[in-house]
């Protein structure tokens, strides 16, 4: 994980289209102090991360992205609101690739959606 002690994965559940993934991100973070100082917000760059991460601890294999088609960044994530969500991936194989659609959310705000293709390196 490129996000060491950034997050930890409280649940991990498969379906028949892909799967779901609990993350707690851990606001003492060192990214917090620095993004920003008295008003903390995840980065885009770590939701996006968080994804490759999840896809390559699901799949126990080494993934890249190739290429982010989408990104929409819909509400601001704030550790000291939001300490907890789930990333609800669905993936379907396509060639020698992996089309994604994710969707960052709590119970009440969709934080992110992301689609995109992975590479197996």
């Amino acid at each position: 994980m490129l996000l060491e002690g950034f997050y930890t994965v409280l649940s991990h559940t498969a379906n028949e289209t892909g799967f779901c993934a609990t993350i707690s991100l851990n606001k003492e973070h060192k990214i917090y102090k620095a993004h920003f100082p008295g008003n903390a917000i995840t980065p885009g760059a770590c939701i996006v991360q968080i994804l490759k991460d999840l896809m390559c601890l699901h799949f126990d294999k080494k993934y890249s992205f190739n290429p982010i088609s989408n990104v929409k960044f819909l509400n601001v994530l704030k550790p000291e609101e939001t300490t907890e969500v789930t990333y609800n991936i669905k993936y379907r194989f396509d060639k020698r690739k992996i089309k994604v659609d994710a969707i960052v959310a709590d119970e009440d705000k969709t934080y992110a959606k992301i689609s995109g293709f992975f590479n197996e390196l």
